[in-house]
């Protein structure tokens, strides 16, 4: 990598980093945890995950407006493709339903629900480093490699406990959101006390 891209790469990570300090997406994914834990197994389920994607972005602009961006200003951050974020996700998730397939063919059995139902928290941390990296890669900021550690180990965590049913799962959801929840909110209330509004010019 040449040096100005290097720098490049930086001054964004940098600019990435600024303006996600807040905690807004944290406490949006723990909302979005918790909201698919509460609705798992009902019909709310297919809602809980695809209205926060269209909400929960102009949301947190909106709230952004109020409270950050007159703190720190406000600068529009250079955009992915669409279409190229979307195949990224859908290619990371087919790879690791496939990985995920392959290790039951290896050590169980394809046709065994309850294994499937007790690996699931194990799945679901899994498919969350994949944004997490995502992210780190975007900002820089080491915590998003510590929440990918967190999803990984919670997920196994709640998996080896082998809960009844999809318990586990369900239960791991609402400890993920949870957690997400106080750090982005104690992220936030840090971003307040750290950036206090500048006083209106009269």
């Amino acid at each position: 990598m040449k040096k100005e891209e290097l720098n490049l790469k930086q001054i964004e990570q940098k600019a990435y980093r600024v303006s996600f300090q807040d905690g807004l997406v944290e406490i949006m994914l723990g909302i979005l945890l918790i909201g698919l834990g509460a609705t798992f197994g009902s019909v709310l389920y297919v809602f809980a995950i695809f209205i926060p994607i269209f909400l929960f972005p102009r949301f947190i602009e909106v709230i952004r407006k109020r409270y950050t961006y007159p703190r720190i200003g406000y600068a529009k951050l250079p955009m992915d493709d669409p279409k190229k974020t979307a195949k990224g996700i859908f290619g990371y998730t087919a790879v690791v339903l496939a990985l995920w397939v392959i290790c039951f063919l290896l050590f169980s059995k394809v046709k065994d629900a309850a294994a499937y139902k007790r690996w699931s928290p194990a799945l679901m941390g899994v498919l969350l480093v994949g944004g997490f990296l995502y992210a780190h890669g975007k900002s820089g900021n080491i915590r998003y490699i510590v929440f990918a550690v967190l999803a990984v180990v919670s997920g196994l965590l709640f998996s080896i406990m082998n809960f009844e049913s999809y318990n586990g799962l369900i239960i791991n959801f609402f400890v993920m959101g949870g957690i997400f929840i106080v750090t982005g909110s104690t992220l936030f209330i840090l971003f307040l006390y750290k950036h206090p509004k500048p006083a209106e010019e009269v």
